[in-house]
């Protein structure tokens, strides 16, 4: 039965491609709109004044990287299903400065202002991709914009991801997901006649919903790989993530040399970990003692986040500057314990660029918040030279400060976490070449982390991230392509056990791409494969969605492959990819401490994109 509605589906997209490409031709076959005729920006490049608009991506590069973690190389960790808890591998400072929730586990999935498109369509434009991947897991993300008249703009995005359990789920439920989720986004820009006003416009939603099974219960390493038949330490418990945001830009330009902006953001943030309906009697022999109530867990924490920013900015001959003034207000609720924080936190900051041309450009930016807190970072761009060197000092987040919980209760005042940060990468290029060597050094003073009894802590020396990595493309007679990156870490100083990585992580994709069949369609064949070294990776508590350091699981070392057939017919992206390949011939390997990475699978997944 499977098998058949794959088939009837390609056969609708194979057709259905056709009648696509009659649709973009006017009465003489000749194309009129496509993807060079829908561009978009984002926020950034209309506030700092790049004026970056890009093209409607079609390339098939990658497009058989579908979930999160594989989009990204493997440098996240997760718990080995579409959707689930994620955290990155290598440390980042935060862009802000001040209170954040501290809820991060789900944050990845969230499309934040910074990330909404703009779109100026010449026709409607809209984007359907399918994703039906292997052992229950599917992806849907629907987009359309249209032009209302030369000078607004609407559109629009719709994404839900939905994954079965790999772990024990019930046999009486015709499908047990695990993840649940569903993100939609709607936008508008404005600009005027003259260019002169701007308005941008966006509200963003997502509700996260995971039901999580806490790990696996074995005796030894065999029953780890039991997958559906698995015994698992939670059944009952659930967690949801459910983040909104609310966001206006306009700016006016009086001249070249002067205008003045405003933007306001409105986030909210609603986090619960749930335990109840007759499930926690069995769930509680897993899980620490209950504080409250000994025969349910409903907790819940709600944020709040308002924040105003008014600036001045413009450009002198080849030198953009902007100078701004914020405020931000901050509520944060715990059932157990009422209003925890209300409080205002403001901010003064600055950004400085100099343009020699397009591409190449030297920036300064700083921002300080009332209280001793600070960013500042100088930059440098160049087609073969990037680099960026930051300061900060920034707030502890609200929840590791205070917490009162069913299972947990913590009150404390630490001091603002610090970081230096350099970055770079050198590019040489070559029409068979790509060759990239990158670095990053981070010195991290005061983190704050959870320990091995799940509760947060800071450090009071520091630790020195070093990360170094290479790049290393080769295109062989213009069609094998056999792109390669190795990145090594290594952690030193007196707080370098709170810094979990993996000392090597390795990604290598060779394919072949060519058309066939007169260039009506072009496909590529290949392989991608990754390999992590062994550590001892933080493991996850589902109660307060933390990843916290253990000494008791070793995550070995390991490799996976996945094989994989990208093509495209008309304006119609294919692929198909079997994932997982080396399990095939033994078991599987480890996404987190006690929680098993992703059984071997067959996923299809289609892009359609329509321009008129």
């Amino acid at each position: 039965m499977k098998s058949t509605k794959f088939f009837l589906v390609l056969a609708f997209i194979l057709t259905g491609s056709g009648l696509l490409h009659a649709q973009i031709l006017d009465d003489s076959t000749k194309l009129v709109y496509g993807p060079t005729t829908t561009q978009y920006f984002y926020e950034n490049s209309i506030k700092y004044n790049l004026e970056a608009l890009h093209t409607i991506d079609t390339l098939l590069d990658n497009m058989e990287k579908f979930g999160f973690k594989e989009v990204n190389d493997g440098r996240y960790q997760d718990l080995g299903n579409l959707g689930s808890a994620i955290r990155p591998l290598y440390f980042s400072s935060p862009k802000n400065i001040g209170l954040s929730s501290g809820y991060d586990a789900f944050k990845p999935y969230f499309k934040n202002k910074d990330q909404i498109k703009y779109y100026d369509t010449k026709s409607p434009y809209s984007s359907m991709e399918l994703i039906m991947g292997g052992n229950g897991r599917a992806s849907t993300n629907v987009e359309y914009s249209r032009n209302i008249n030369p000078e607004w703009n609407i559109s629009g995005t719709f994404s839900m991801i939905t994954a079965q359990k790999q772990l024990a789920p019930n046999p009486s439920v015709p499908r047990d997901l695990m993840v649940n989720s569903t993100n939609y986004d709607i936008s508008l820009n404005h600009r005027s006649y003259n260019g002169k006003y701007v308005l941008l416009a966006s509200f963003s939603r997502m509700g996260h919903n995971v039901n999580e099974p806490g790990g696996i219960i074995a005796d030894n390493m065999d029953e780890y790989f039991k997958y559906e038949n698995a015994s698992v330490m939670l059944n009952n418990a659930k967690v949801r993530d459910l983040q909104r945001n609310f966001h206006l830009y306009q700016q006016f330009q009086l001249t070249k040399l002067l205008g003045v902006y405003h933007s306001i953001d409105l986030d909210l943030q609603t986090v619960s970990f749930t335990d109840d309906e007759g499930g926690f009697a069995a769930d509680k022999d897993h899980l620490p003692p209950a504080l409250v109530d000994p025969t349910q867990t409903l907790d819940t924490a709600r944020f709040n986040f308002l924040t105003n920013e008014v600036g001045l900015k413009g450009n002198a001959a080849d030198l953009f500057y902007n100078f701004y003034v914020k405020n931000r207000k901050v509520k944060y609720f715990m059932d157990y314990l009422g209003k925890i924080t209300d409080e205002n936190e403001n901010y003064a900051g600055g950004n400085i660029r100099y343009d020699f041309s397009k591409i190449t450009n030297l920036g300064v930016s700083a921002e300080y918040m009332l209280g001793g807190y600070y960013r500042a970072s100088a930059s440098i761009h160049h087609k073969w030279l990037d680099a960026e060197y930051t300061r900060s000092r920034y707030r502890p987040a609200l929840m590791t400060q205070r917490y009162f919980g069913n299972h947990y209760e913590w009150d404390n005042d630490f001091e603002g976490i610090e970081s230096d940060e350099l970055k770079g990468s050198v590019t040489l290029a070559l029409p068979w070449l790509v060759f990239r060597p990158n670095l990053s050094i981070s010195n991290v003073n005061n983190y704050v982390y959870f320990n091995k009894e799940q509760m947060p802590e800071q450090t009071t020396n520091a630790a020195q991230i070093l990360s170094p990595s290479v790049d290393l493309n080769f295109v062989f007679a213009k069609k094998i392509h056999f792109n390669n990156n190795l990145t090594y870490a290594t952690v030193t100083g007196k707080e370098a056990d709170v810094f979990r990585v993996p000392e090597l992580l390795a990604n290598s994709q060779l394919y072949y791409q060519t058309p066939i069949f007169q260039n009506n369609l072009l496909f590529q064949f290949g392989v991608d494969v990754r390999y992590q070294s062994a550590y001892y990776a933080p493991a996850y508590d589902p109660v307060t969605q933390q990843f916290y350091l253990q000494d008791d699981f070793r995550i070995d070392d390991f490799v996976t492959a996945d094989v994989f057939l990208n093509f495209r017919i008309g304006r119609a992206n294919l692929f198909l990819k079997y994932g997982n390949l080396p399990q095939v011939f033994g078991d599987g390997y480890f996404a987190s401490p006690y929680i098993t990475g992703p059984k071997a699978a067959l996923d299809f997944g289609v892009v359609w994109q329509f321009f008129d």
